[in-house]
């Protein structure tokens, strides 16, 4: 029960018109009493009074029986089922009807009867004048503080009520009045009586007109239609434009999904890109998606599951932006921060913010600020995806656009915002658009793990393959495009960021609880792994981190921009060393390391410290691997996977008649370019880096050792010897093949 009002806590003064609004109303076409004047008919006091039902009148007697003979014994459910059916109730009948909607609206009737006992103790409603609507709407004001289930039940049942048009909501055409005539969504008449152009029973259209419109309201108007929706969305049937746009939808696709709690609202979302919607229906849910995007309260289900954290941690105070709301995405920024600490956030509200963040990435238009800021980029670069209406097309395509900074800069600072709000659960998001662009992969590959594990374990499948040979283009781009974002944070690797918590708070400086970093997120993978090859701290770091390390450093191994530390060091090398086309894997690093003297101080480091940690690893040479790795099995399977020792294994046999000549080429390569500087030989340190500190000066270059340690190889172990023996026929094979 406390779980169905937490939403509508956040809702202040929705209720019936002050005696004080300026425009007089009536109901169009109709000769009624405006309501400024406050005038209740003696019919209508005898209605209620006597709890005449609305269906025994002999006015509205064979329509109610026409119409709505379900509902017909109770007159709180007889209106909103009229409503719906507003054209085919004859004229006579809307009298009676608009009459009592005045009435029970003003006075509100019911309340007295079902509702008496909160006038006793809520402060303020026992005197509140009971004759212009300011006692009902104190009693909505308060409806957070009431646990009686039938004075919850009527008062629900006269929302539906209030809302099916926009008159009877108090306050609404005083700050509205203004927006409805100049956004021609109605008229004033010479009377100045506001009139919804459509006609009879149509008048709930008028706020969903003002909601299409919604960034050229007026802030009184602003703040008037978000408090509707605020309290819309504990139900479908409090937003009459889009339950009545749905009707066909809800009875279909959402029929086993029971009403309330913003059960509907969800379903309807999930399917949205379905081509059986109808279109009406769509925009619809279109409009009320965005105003989700501009305030979190307006989605049920999120607000009930994090309210808690969110007022806790002043998540709503930071995230608050201009007008009456707070928008989503900061909401859901601020969540992120607390995701890691434990219990600061429930099961429920982590599953919430998940299918918030896959809304929002699955439809840029949802996110208003993002549309206006990206809609000159998405006509340049995203025609196709938007014509499409791929879901998440467009998102994914503006992605890949940032990843080649080909962005606006209004429309960048938003796309990294949006990934940001997507923390921790971006490959959740993103689900739905990488089974379109990765089908194979997803079936022929992964096809296990699709049924049987999450979804991060899924697209940790995916991204081990995306540089396969037989990957298609448009995976391997969209994959390594979503890495190109994964790689600013790498909490936004779940299974990484689980498996390597401790490690990243021992010893990378990772302080979650204050939410301070010493290293940048993005620098962090790589403190993990320079943690692994530290003989201080290797022992320290869990197999299961070091697993998932080692996973994705192989990964980013085939991009540079999949490092951010080292894009920001060699842009500018990268770009004048390596102008050629190297789109093939790794290729990059490989013109980098080639170039390795001649570039900045900056970048010389940043490609250093990635070719130690590349010789740990062979596989991270991507060139060489893909060329070397038949050659690996048939003559160097007796090494550890990926190990350092490989190279040389490699080197000893890559002269023998069967040997792959690009194999072997990639290898020479790697010996002229990289094994010069120990440093960068495993292999070599840890045969002879002992003697080579004990009995030479270890600031001498490799070759300048080599000689030193030639003269004591008496006293140098076997392993060192081999080594140097190795090193001496590789140069008299080199000097051979020159003659």
């Amino acid at each position: 029960m406390m779980n169905s009002l937490v939403c509508l806590v956040l809702v202040a003064s929705v209720a019936i018109h002050a005696a004080t609004d300026n425009t007089t109303l009536e109901n169009p076409g109709y000769d009624i009493t405006p309501l400024k004047e406050r005038v209740i008919s003696d019919q209508a006091k005898k209605m209620f009074k006597e709890k005449t039902l609305i269906s025994a009148n002999p006015i509205c007697q064979s329509d109610a029986a026409t119409l709505c003979p379900a509902t017909s014994s109770d007159n709180l459910l007889l209106l909103p089922c009229m409503q719906i059916q507003a054209e085919r109730v004859s004229p006579m009948c809307h009298q009676v009807l608009w009459k009592y909607k005045v009435y029970l609206t003003t006075v509100g009737g019911p309340l007295l009867t079902h509702c008496e006992s909160p006038f006793r103790w809520i402060p303020g409603c026992k005197k509140a004048n009971p004759y212009n609507g300011e006692m009902v709407a104190c009693i909505l004001d308060n409806k957070k503080n009431i646990t009686d289930r039938d004075c919850q039940l009527t008062l629900f049942r006269m929302q539906k009520v209030i809302f099916s048009d926009h008159r009877l909501i108090y306050g609404f055409n005083k700050a509205c009045g203004q927006d409805i005539v100049e956004l021609k969504c109605g008229r004033v008449e010479r009377n100045e009586t506001l009139v919804f152009d459509t006609g009879t029973g149509q008048q709930g259209l008028v706020v969903s007109c003002l909601e299409d419109n919604i960034d050229h309201l007026s802030a009184d108007c602003l703040k008037q239609i978000y408090k509707k929706e605020v309290v819309a969305a504990e139900s479908i049937e409090l937003d009459a434009a889009l339950a009545q746009a749905c009707q066909l939808e809800v009875s279909v696709m959402c029929k086993s999904i029971p009403p309330g709690k913003g059960n509907l609202y969800r379903c309807l979302f999930d399917h949205m890109n379905e081509p059986t919607m109808k279109s009406k229906c769509r925009r619809q849910l279109m409009r009320r998606g965005k105003e989700e995007s501009q305030d979190y309260r307006m989605d049920y289900k999120f607000t009930t599951a994090c309210s808690m954290a969110i007022k806790r941690y002043n998540c709503d105070k930071e995230a608050y932006t201009e007008g009456s709301f707070t928008k989503t995405v900061n909401i859901l920024r601020c969540l992120n921060n607390l995701a890691t600490q434990e219990g600061a956030l429930t099961d429920d509200c982590k599953a919430e913010m998940a299918t918030m963040v896959t809304l929002l990435m699955g439809n840029y238009q949802l996110d208003m600020t993002l549309a206006a800021a990206c809609d000159v980029d998405v006509a340049d670069h995203c025609t196709m995806e938007k014509n499409t209406r791929q879901g998440g097309g467009v998102i994914a395509c503006l992605m890949t656009m940032e990843k080649k900074m080909r962005l606006s800069d209004p429309c960048s600072i938003h796309i990294q915002q949006l990934v940001a709000a997507a923390l921790p659960t971006f490959t959740q998001a993103v689900d739905h658009i990488t089974r379109q662009r990765c089908q194979t992969l997803y079936k022929e590959t992964c096809g296990d793990l699709v049924s049987q594990h999450p979804t991060p374990r899924r697209f940790s499948c995916l991204m081990d393959h995306a540089n396969d040979q037989g990957t298609d283009p448009i995976c391997r781009n969209h994959l390594l495009t979503l890495q190109y974002f994964l790689a600013r944070d790498y909490r936004m690797d779940q299974p990484l960021r689980d498996a390597c918590q401790y490690e990243a708070n021992e010893f990378c400086s990772l302080n979650y609880k204050q939410s301070s970093m010493e290293y940048p997120p993005a620098r962090v993978l790589h403190c993990l792994y320079t943690s692994y090859l530290n003989p201080a701290t290797k022992d320290e770091i869990s197999l299961q981190c070091v697993h998932e390390v080692q996973r994705v450093m192989l990964i980013r191994s085939s991009s540079v921009d999949l490092n951010p530390y080292i894009e920001k060091s060699c842009m500018a090398d990268l770009s004048f060393f390596c102008g050629v086309d190297t789109a093939i894997p790794g290729e990059e690093f490989k013109c980098l390391q080639e170039n390795m003297e001649n570039l900045s101080d900056e970048c010389h480091d940043a490609i250093g410290s990635w070719t130690k940690m590349e010789s740990q690893n062979i596989e991270m040479n991507q060139p060489l691997f893909r060329a070397c790795r038949n050659m690996i099995k048939k003559y160097c399977e007796e090494f550890p996977r990926g190990s350092g020792e490989i190279i040389h294994c490699l080197a000893s046999v890559k002269n023998v008649f069967d040997f792959s000549e690009q194999c072997r080429k990639e290898v020479t390569d790697y010996q002229t370019t990289i094994l010069q500087k120990y440093e960068y030989d495993p292999a070599f340190i840890q045969a002879c880096g002992h003697d080579a500190h004990t009995l030479c000066d270890i600031e001498k270059t490799k070759n300048e050792l080599m000689e030193c340690l030639k003269r004591n190889s008496v006293d140098l172990p076997t392993a060192c010897r081999a080594i140097i023996r190795e090193e001496q026929l590789e140069q008299e094979y080199a000097i051979s093949m020159k003659f």
